[in-house]
């Protein structure tokens, strides 16, 4: 690919080590790389738990919903690295603190996300 035609996307993480570890969760149609629904849904939890209160919290939750939907669709289950990596009892914690009363997300645990951060 000519680098004038290349997007490059940079990024900052306290994580970087972390990175090597999640590429097998990740797509790639043609030169674009992406995530996969598995990390792209972590990522959400993580995020929604981070926010507690913001204009995006909403939508946040509608994505993690279809997410979950989508995974469910396809049969695809959390996988015990990403919940080891990324959705750690602290984050499960402050996603589920964060979640309003009405919303108890049952569901999560038929992609093997645990209700339970004991």
């Amino acid at each position: 690919m000519h680098p004038l035609e290349a997007i490059r996307c940079d990024m900052s993480t306290n994580h970087a080590t972390m990175l090597p570890s999640l590429m097998p969760y990740t797509r790639q149609l043609g030169h674009v790389r992406y995530t996969a629904c598995n990390l792209l849904l972590a990522d959400k939890i993580r995020t929604y738990g981070d926010r507690w209160n913001g204009v995006k919290l909403a939508s946040d939750l509608e994505d993690i919903i279809f997410l979950v939907g989508l995974m469910m669709d396809k049969g695809e289950r959390m996988p015990h690295v990403l919940r080891q990596l990324i959705l750690t009892p602290n984050v499960l914690d402050s996603f589920w603190k964060a979640l309003p009363e009405s919303e108890r997300l049952l569901f999560l645990t038929d992609v093997d996300i645990d209700m339970d951060t004991s």
